[in-house]
């Protein structure tokens, strides 16, 4: 009688892990049902242009930048330096632009979403501000 009811727990716990298994993913919207929707953000490739603003750092804030294409930075009347802080999003490595070397070489191409933060000195004041934002498919 002892391992009947062993074997009866180990129903229980078979179904219920079975349950809770088929369960879950439509609970954390993994379901293609109805009333689910995945949704996709297209970014135009083109080459990009970043304008230098004081106080603000840049417009726009930041920028999605696909392989191929290349980053100037608009002067605005301004003095700037902009350093990237860990890795490059170029071909070439690049990591520091400013007045006189403004326009980069050709970005990389990243298989996955990648941030590449930098910081810019504005007018010798150092601004708080985003990041380019390259790679995926």
């Amino acid at each position: 009688m002892h391992s009947a009811q062993r074997r009866n727990n180990g129903a229980t716990r078979f179904a219920l892990v079975l349950v809770l298994a088929l369960a879950l993913p439509c609970a954390f919207g993994a379901s293609q049902e109805k009333g689910y929707k995945k949704e996709f953000v297209r970014f135009t490739c083109k080459d990009e242009t970043v304008k230098v603003v004081p106080k603000d750092g840049t417009l726009p804030k930041a920028i999605y930048l696909c392989a191929g294409n290349t980053l100037t930075w608009d002067a605005n009347g301004h003095e700037f330096t902009v350093i990237f802080i860990k890795n490059s999003p170029f071909v070439d490595g690049k990591k520091l632009f400013n007045n006189k070397d403004y326009k980069s070489k050709a970005a990389k191409q990243d298989t996955v979403l990648t941030v590449y933060d930098y910081h810019i000195i504005i007018d010798g004041e150092l601004i708080d501000d985003p990041q380019v934002v390259g790679g995926g498919e």
